[in-house]
């Protein structure tokens, strides 16, 4: 869920005529790289600027100029989870009960 999610605010955020990058940080699934490779291959937009990176301090290295940056990152919180979050505006993060 945290993918779709990840996706669809940055597909809105285009539509908007926003600058958008997103972070795949998720090693075990890499979601946003499958999802991107799919609508290139078939030629569907729009699409956004992403890029995989291998640790936190490499995801929020790679933003720049963007007006919205997402990280989407494994669903578990670890240290990496409250780095990216000393540095956000908002964090989405799944939770079991």
């Amino acid at each position: 869920m945290k993918s779709t999610l990840a996706t669809a605010m940055a597909l809105e955020a285009v539509h908007n005529d926003l600058k958008v990058k997103v972070a795949d940080l998720d090693n075990e699934h890499r979601t946003i790289d499958e999802w991107v490779s799919q609508r290139l291959e078939y030629g569907i937009e729009p699409v956004f600027d992403y890029f995989s990176p291998n640790s936190a301090d490499e995801a929020l290295k790679g933003f720049s100029d963007e007006n919205l940056c997402i990280i989407d990152a494994p669903s578990r919180a670890t240290e990496a989870t409250l780095k990216i979050a000393s540095k956000a505006d908002l964090v989405v993060q799944p939770v079991t009960a």
